[in-house]
């Protein structure tokens, strides 16, 4: 590069370029600018399609210079299968295009652009996100029907779409089926049951929970239509022993003593329970209880609503509340013991910390975070009772009470 000299002055401050020339000799180098790739993390639920989930994708870049800005729309973004390192969120985008198992996938974005090859004059860096498949939802409702508990004929709908002919296997994809099998869990009055749903390789499930790929939400109920004339008619005491004059009595068995599976029924203080059958195999007698009480609502550390009296089945896997024809005061029993228990519950509505307590006689729900809180109050329309639900079922398998150990429960809005 030669130079007329026009940066060169006299020392009088005259113009010096007619007294040299002036020769400037080296190499200009000009760096790449950065360029930053960003990709927003994104989140699909198992089954969802390649070409959906680009959809779902979005990226940009930050350093453009020299008026490559005006090209910007003209960048590409590939993500691959959406993987790095051998964990694809997409097992074969050019083939197979199913969605890998539930999991976190990271991946790195690519950037290029056809229409004029300016990437070249950038160091890029960045675009790294994540896929994360979450399980899909499949719901089912049983209902079933049966003269005993042994001869049940269950019939299952999804309740999304009633006139499904196969309503849980339609909810699947990739062709992937499964077989639950249905046994009654829990006795209500009115000769009703709960429904206990088992899937293969897992056994009974919870609703709600995830197992495999999906996340099974079903409820259901059973109707045992006892018969006029009794299942087994009981024996009759045999005839007087000729020439002794005596008669030999039956020993007292359930057996010989009623004809029936009626419930029995105690009341305990404020509430009343009822013992359930005891011929389901190995359940333990308190898996079958029904207890009746009242809820309540606090506010400021004042019981300023009563939600109303509900029947409390514990099953198995589960607890449900239903409606109740009584009207129950508010305990007033002394406590006599603490329980305290910190746990996480989660209905439709989302997750929450809360702290469960009992006293001997009051089970209380309160919220430990913000979550929780919205929870309750979301949660108000409905009279929380998915909530109750919920919290109840952690009463009985974790802090070790029974249906008859309460007599009112109650929950907190708002953070103590």
């Amino acid at each position: 590069l030669e130079s007329d000299g026009g940066g060169i002055v006299h020392e009088n401050g005259s113009d010096a370029r007619k007294n040299y020339s002036v020769t400037i000799e080296g190499d200009i180098i000009v760096n790449p600018a950065p360029l930053t790739i960003k990709t927003g993390d994104v989140a699909i639920d198992y089954g969802t399609d390649y070409t959906t989930t680009l959809g779902k994708t979005g990226s940009s870049v930050e350093g453009l210079v020299n008026g490559d800005e005006k090209h910007a729309d003209d960048l590409a973004y590939a993500y691959g299968n959406y993987g790095k390192d051998g964990r694809d969120g997409y097992l074969d985008v050019d083939g197979d295009k199913r969605t890998n198992n539930i999991g976190d996938y990271d991946f790195t974005t690519k950037v290029s652009n056809e229409s004029e090859d300016f990437l070249k004059n950038y160091t890029i860096s960045g675009g790294d996100a994540t896929l994360t498949i979450n399980p899909k939802d499949v719901y089912f409702h049983v209902d079933g029907n049966g003269k005993t508990l042994g001869d049940v004929v269950y019939t299952v709908t999804d309740p999304n779409n009633p006139s499904s002919p196969d309503p849980i296997n339609e909810q699947l994809v990739y062709g992937e089926t499964v077989t639950p099998s249905y046994t009654p869990d829990g006795r209500l009055p009115n000769v009703h049951y709960g429904v206990s749903t088992s899937l293969p390789g897992y056994g009974p499930i919870d609703s709600g929970k995830v197992y495999g790929n999906y996340r099974y939400h079903y409820d259901g109920d059973i109707t045992v239509n006892l018969p006029s004339k009794p299942d087994i008619v009981p024996p009759v005491n045999p005839p007087v022993t000729p020439g002794t004059g005596t008669v030999t009595p039956l020993p007292e068995t359930p057996e010989n003593t009623s004809n029936t599976p009626e419930n029995t029924t105690e009341t305990t203080g404020h509430k009343t329970v009822w013992d359930g059958d005891r011929d389901r195999g190995g359940d333990r007698p308190e898996d079958k209880r029904v207890v009746t009480l009242p809820f309540f609502k606090v506010l400021e550390d004042k019981t300023t609503h009563r939600y109303g009296t509900y029947d409390v089945a514990k099953r198995t896997t589960e607890v449900k509340i239903a409606p109740s024809a009584q009207v129950l005061p508010e305990p007033n029993q002394p406590a006599t013991q603490y329980r305290e228990l910190d746990t996480e519950l989660t209905t439709d509505k989302g997750t929450g910390e809360f702290t469960l307590k009992y006293n001997g006689s009051r089970f209380t729900i309160l919220p430990d975070d913000d979550a929780a809180a919205h929870l309750i109050v979301v949660g108000d329309e409905t009279k929380n009772r998915d909530l109750f639900e919920k919290a109840l079922h952690v009463a009985f398998t974790k802090m070790g009470l029974e249906v008859a150990n309460l007599d009112g429960v109650y929950i907190h809005f708002g953070k103590e």
